[in-house]
């Protein structure tokens, strides 16, 4: 552009000789200056083969072209500069155009505030305002679309209608024809976008394929590579994308992180990082929900508590990173997707859930569980929700509180019982030695063994309390005669009974078979005499 202004100015610079010397083609040599112009404020136009070729204006239209059939057809248009032959070409009102190249703005006619810099840049333009393009071919097929920015070679070439777009890199936004209010950045960023609107491509290929979809953000090369139709969705990382598979129309998807993204993708959704994070900081301590009792329509109280989480497996595991990439991307190498410390997460060992037992785990226990997320495909992967478990351990806490509670009660019940029966047994005695002096109480509840090393006694049953079996042990001496020990329900009920036969140690196994859930108590009884009573609880 310079060189060509400086040859304008060159050009208009030369004059005929003054004093009726005539101008020569071949060349004049003179000792005054040379110009070729006017002497007043007319416009000045210059013809070739009696084509508009250069027009200087300095009236009130103030319009500069230079270039055969440059600004040939303007009638009012004013304060536009075309270079280039055929720029501007078609102008006739369009007002505050700048065209510079080859049939840049050539077809404009009424479109006003354009700027086109480039071989056939904004070529087709008639009456759209307010465009910039720069690059050989921009915006090469616009006609009435408005203030939109393409700069790069072929950048929004096919757009026509679209408005409020910005291109910017080489075939940016190559296929647009009508969206609005797109942004480009890249190396084919938003490429192959027709009539989509409000989405946002920076990096190299960024939202590559898209054509339909609306209010997409993907900020990254090759971010969102797979979106076709889908809308609303944001990545922010290299290759951060849905699979192929389902990328096409997911909607709301959200991720952040290089690679992130796979067969494991949905809609409604949320991904961070990709699959060798292993851990995922943050300052606060734990993720808000909104939880407002406005919001919840048919709310229960039908979350299940010990019957579920009695039915889970904690287990300790490696993850298998090979495998798993091998799921999400079907066998396919990711480009550059290996790097340093990439299969490092395969080292440590973790702790966790295995996603199909806890499905049917809550199958089993008649629980609709939210927890385990089941992936889209057969071959897709399985997820757990493990703030999730938060709600039925709460449930199981609050049954275990309730348990013990009536337990505390029937202890105190118990208890009363037997200060009750105390006193009885001590009006009896008392009673007893008015009515026989003769009568003497026993001081002792043990039985009397020719061994004074081995005691007889009765151990707390183990575990307790119990849901399967029970263990429980007694020492008999080596001095008596007949042993059992006798279960009974709290209210005396008698429901087994276990003979001992032999002296020293015997271990007994009570299984809950038909008892019920409850309190019981075991006695040992040596020779007629109790020895000692405890209790036991059986839960199911």
């Amino acid at each position: 552009m310079k060189k060509a202004i400086l040859l304008f100015a060159i050009g208009f610079s030369l004059a005929t000789q003054l004093l009726a010397q005539t101008w020569s083609t071949a060349g004049n040599a003179t000792t005054t200056a040379n110009f070729i112009g006017t002497t007043n404020l007319m416009p000045l136009n210059i013809k070739i083969n009696n084509r508009v070729s250069g027009i200087i204006d300095p009236s009130v239209l103030a319009n500069t072209a230079f270039g055969y059939t440059a600004f040939r057809s303007v009638t009012s248009g004013s304060f536009n500069a075309a270079f280039g032959a055929n720029s501007l070409g078609l102008n006739t009102t369009g007002n505050a155009n700048t065209a510079i190249g080859y049939s840049s703005l050539a077809s404009n006619t009424t479109g006003y505030n354009n700027t086109a810099t480039g071989y056939q840049a904004l070529a087709a333009n008639t009456t759209g305002n307010g465009n910039t393009a720069t690059g050989e071919w921009s915006l090469f097929n616009n006609t009435i679309g408005g203030f939109n920015t393409s700069i790069g070679y072929w950048s929004m070439y096919y757009n026509t209608t679209g408005a409020n777009n910005t291109s910017v890199g080489q075939l940016s936004m190559y296929y647009n024809t009508s969206g609005v209010a797109n942004v480009g950045v890249g190396d084919h960023a938003v490429f192959g976008n027709t009539t989509g609107i409000q989405n946002v491509g920076i990096g190299d290929a960024a939202l590559y394929w898209n054509t339909t979809g609306n209010n997409n953000t993907g900020i990254g090369n090759s971010v969102l590579m797979a979106l076709t139709s889908g809308s609303n969705n944001t990545a922010i990382g290299c290759n951060a994308s849905p699979a192929s598979l389902i990328g096409p129309t997911i909607t709301n998807w959200n991720a952040i992180g290089y690679n992130c993204g796979g067969t494991y993708s949905t809609s409604n959704s949320v991904e961070l990082g990709n699959s060798s994070i292993a851990t995922i900081r943050a300052q606060v301590t734990g993720i808000t929900a909104y939880s407002d009792a406005r919001v919840k329509d048919n709310v229960k109280a039908n979350v299940k508590g010990l019957d579920f989480i009695n039915r889970l497996r904690p287990v300790t595991y490696n993850l298998n990173i090979h495998r798993e990439n091998d799921i999400i991307y079907k066998n396919k190498k990711q480009g550059d997707a290996d790097f340093a410390g990439k299969y490092d997460i395969e080292k440590l060992t973790q702790t966790g859930f295995i996603a199909q037992e806890v499905e049917k785990a809550a199958i089993e226990s008649g629980y609709d569980f939210t927890g385990v997320e089941k992936p889209n495909t057969p071959d897709g992967l399985y997820s757990v929700r493990y703030t999730d478990f938060i709600m039925p351990i709460v449930k199981s806490v609050q049954e275990l509180s309730a348990t013990n509670e009536q337990l505390k009660k029937q202890n105190e019940e118990l208890q009363t019982q037997i200060d009750e029966l105390r006193a009885i047994m001590h009006d009896i005695q008392h009673s007893m030695t008015q009515c026989c002096p003769n009568y003497q109480i026993s001081k002792t509840s043990s039985v009397q063994t020719t061994d004074a090393s081995q005691e007889p006694s009765l151990t707390q049953n183990f575990p307790n309390p119990f849901t399967m079996n029970t263990l429980i042990r007694c020492t008999i001496p080596g001095n008596f005669n007949s042993a059992t020990i006798k279960v009974s329900t709290i209210t005396g009920s008698e429901v087994m009974t276990f003979p001992v036969h032999q002296t020293g140690t015997n271990e007994f196994t009570i299984q809950s078979g038909t008892l019920s859930a409850g309190m019981y108590q075991y006695s040992l009884i040596i020779d007629g005499k109790m020895i000692d009573t405890k209790k036991m609880v059986l839960t199911k």
